[in-house]
């Protein structure tokens, strides 16, 4: 039988390279110079997704993570994204390899008695400086449809889970090499009537409704689209061609829209020229993102 060596060199031994590798943990944890790599996270990140970033304030969250608070997201398109709490924590392996792998948490604001939701977010990249192959891959849960800037939501809240990948380049190359899937969940969501060109659409609710996109390069095409709720169903399908801006993003889409009795009514009192309540009617959507143009 074998028996363990307790020599007192052995138990020295042992001592002195655990107190070695404490005082190299300990040491790159006091010496990484978090200030530089905080300011620098935000300057990428706004540098190659072009939104600007403001954080109130930050500080370390040991051993190797930083946090931010009060922290506000401008996009091009105006829109404005509040986080009350940002935290970004690095692997250590990745940070002596060179490679980076951090997991980020936000607490987004929200003023509904519910909150302002959570995101989660992995990334992971074959180099710090994004160069090389880059994924990203996530979950947002009960974001407020208000917190984006949506001026016809009344209420509602959105659930996205997704995952991107860029095969060797970067985010800020644009959309080649880029793949992804989302799926995007809405639920008790209440729109103010929306005008279309000549069309005013009425109001709608809806319980709920997904969206599922699988995109390749700048085409986003739709795997399932669905939705319903009291005013009634829809299923549909097409594809979103992205831009640099995504207010410009352009749409092809072929929905059929099943109305309820109430909302046949309404769509009536609009006069908007739908069908009986239960029958259902195809309409195209097309144009920009930010001005779409509706077609029966």
């Amino acid at each position: 039988m074998f028996q363990l060596v307790r020599s007192p060199q052995v138990k020295l031994a042992a001592g002195w390279t655990a107190v070695l590798f404490g005082l190299v943990a300990f040491f790159l944890a006091v010496t990484f110079p978090y200030d530089a790599l905080q300011a620098r996270i935000l300057a990428e990140v706004s540098g190659r997704t072009g939104v600007e970033i403001n954080a109130d304030q930050w500080e370390i969250d040991w051993p190797l993570g930083l946090s931010w608070r009060e922290v506000n997201l401008f996009t091009e398109e105006n829109v404005r994204v509040q986080m009350d709490e940002l935290r970004v924590t690095f692997n250590a392996a990745s940070v002596l390899t060179g490679r980076l792998a951090a997991d980020m948490v936000a607490s987004l604001h929200g003023d509904e008695p519910t909150g302002g939701g959570r995101a989660t977010v992995r990334v992971t990249a074959d180099s710090w400086s994004g160069n090389g192959a880059m994924s990203v891959a996530g979950r947002i849960e009960h974001l407020p449809l208000s917190a984006l800037g949506f001026p016809a939501a009344r209420r509602g809240s959105l659930s996205v889970d997704f995952t991107q990948r860029w095969e060797g380049t970067s985010p800020a190359g644009g959309t080649a090499g880029m793949e992804g899937t989302w799926t995007i969940d809405v639920a008790d969501a209440s729109i103010e009537p929306i005008a279309s060109g000549q069309i005013r659409l009425p109001s709608v609710t809806l319980a709920h409704a997904r969206m599922t996109l699988q995109c390749r390069a700048a085409v986003c095409r739709l795997q399932e689209l669905t939705g319903d709720g009291a005013d009634g169903f829809f299923q549909g399908g097409g594809q979103i061609t992205l831009r640099r801006q995504f207010r410009n993003s352009t749409l092809a889409l072929s929905v059929v829209v099943t109305p309820s009795p109430v909302f046949a009514q309404r769509a009536a009192a609009s006069g908007l020229p739908l069908a009986a309540a239960g029958v259902p009617m195809k309409l195209s959507i097309s144009g920009v993102l930010s001005r779409p143009q509706v077609t029966f």
